[in-house]
C-alpha cells in the first residue's frame, strides 16, 4: 500500500462533513482528504519542494512558494485563502478551480497590487514519494 508522505503540515480547513483540505507546506501542495473513502489526493499545487517559485493558474498547474499558515474559508466568495511566501495572499476559487494572487504585502506592511508569479520546471520532485491518490 502506498502512503502519502506529508512534510510540515501547517493547517487545514474542513470543506464539509467528509472532506478536508490540508496545508502540506513542505511539499508545496494543498492535499484533499476524503474521510469516507480514506483517500488522499492533490487538491491544488505542483510539487515545489526545492523550487520555491509561485505561479497562478488552475488548481493542477498552480505553484505555491511556501504556504505559511492555516487555510481560511470564505463561504460567500466560495473560496479558500492562503498566505503564500513573499507575503502574497492567494485565492483558490472553488467554483472555477483557479488560483490567483489576491493581495501582496510588502515588508513594511503596505498593500501592493497583486502580481503573477513565474515558475520554472521542478525536476527535484520524485512523484513516487508524493502519490496523488493514496490511502491514509
Amino acid at each position: 500500500m502506498n502512503e502519502t508522505i506529508y512534510d510540515q503540515i501547517r493547517g487545514f480547513v474542513q470543506l464539509n462533513a467528509n472532506e478536508i483540505v490540508v496545508n502540506d507546506a513542505g511539499n508545496g501542495y494543498l492535499r484533499h482528504l476524503d474521510r469516507t473513502t480514506g483517500k488522499t489526493s492533490t487538491f491544488a499545487g505542483l510539487c515545489n519542494r526545492f523550487d520555491r517559485t509561485h505561479k497562478d493558474g488552475t488548481f493542477s498547474a498552480a505553484r505555491f512558494s511556501n504556504i505559511k499558515f492555516n487555510i481560511i474559508r470564505h463561504h460567500k466568495r466560495n473560496s479558500l485563502f492562503v498566505l503564500d511566501g513573499n507575503n502574497v495572499i492567494k485565492e483558490l476559487d472553488l467554483a472555477t478551480k483557479m488560483v490567483s494572487s489576491f493581495l501582496n504585502i510588502d515588508s513594511a506592511g503596505k498593500l501592493l497590487p497583486a502580481y503573477k508569479g513565474t515558475a520554472s520546471q521542478n525536476k527535484h520532485c520524485d512523484q513516487s514519494h508524493h502519490p496523488s491518490d493514496t490511502r491514509y
